[in-house]
């Protein structure tokens, strides 16, 4: 088979050990797929990869593929925002909430969206970013997809990410309990064209995804947009 003319670059970007080694057998498992149909993916291993060398490469790619985690699509996403290269999930990591946002059910049925993809099979859909400003840092806009947390939220995630990654989703309920003794309101101002918010909360999050920290459901299943929107410090921006 003759691979499609705009998508002779494909690079597979993940981590060996995310998700326990499944970042390292997921990769193998999809590069079999593709070498099968004629594709000849390169791969991008972010453990031996510098930051500035691995969005030189992206920059390069016609098509990227992550497999890993949330951690990972947030170091990629800011690479191929505002261009039109397409990007596909395969889950590999311990929380996997932005993969959830997708309509694929199993991994195997992610892995064969992303062979039809790369083969013309079907199309890709456009994604909401979440554009951020902090007024405690420099003016640079930060993007990212998927959920941004502070406040006790924010406390527990960075107390998880501290854990051995063997733990897995187990973390963030470590993170939880580690977390607890320093349960305090934080002083909080958001505003966006939408919404203003003005007072103490104890944990809050911006998301255009359904759950966070592994599956734990926190925003409603409709009106995701209004909700991301309502919450965001300037404008949704798609990727186009």
């Amino acid at each position: 088979m003759v691979p499609p003319a705009e998508y002779q670059r494909i690079h597979l970007v993940f981590h060996p050990n995310s998700g326990k080694g499944l970042g390292a057998r997921r990769v193998t498992e999809l590069e079999t797929l593709l070498f099968s149909l004629g594709l000849r993916p390169r791969r991008l291993d972010t453990s031996k990869i510098s930051g500035s060398a691995l969005g030189e490469a992206l920059g390069q790619a016609d098509a990227v593929v992550v497999i890993g985690g949330d951690g990972l699509i947030h170091h990629v996403i800011k690479h191929l925002a505002r261009t039109r290269t397409p990007m596909g999930i395969v889950p590999a990591g311990s929380g996997n909430d932005t993969w959830r946002m997708s309509s694929a059910r199993t991994v195997e049925q992610t892995l064969q969206d992303v062979v039809r993809f790369l083969t013309g099979g079907i199309e890709a859909r456009p994604v909401d970013l979440l554009e951020l400003k902090y007024a405690n840092q420099d003016s640079q806009t930060k993007l990212a997809i998927g959920a941004v947390s502070w406040g006790f939220e924010g406390l527990v995630n960075g107390r998880a990410n501290e854990l051995p990654r063997s733990l897995g989703a187990l973390r963030y309920l470590v993170g939880l309990v580690l977390s607890l003794p320093k349960l305090q309101p934080h002083r909080t101002v958001v505003h966006s064209e939408e919404f203003d918010f003005r007072g103490q909360i104890y944990a809050a999050s911006i998301a255009n995804i359904r759950s966070v920290g592994g599956g734990i459901t926190l925003f409603p299943p409709s009106g995701l947009h209004r909700w991301a929107s309502g919450y965001l410090l300037g404008e949704r921006k798609p990727i186009t």
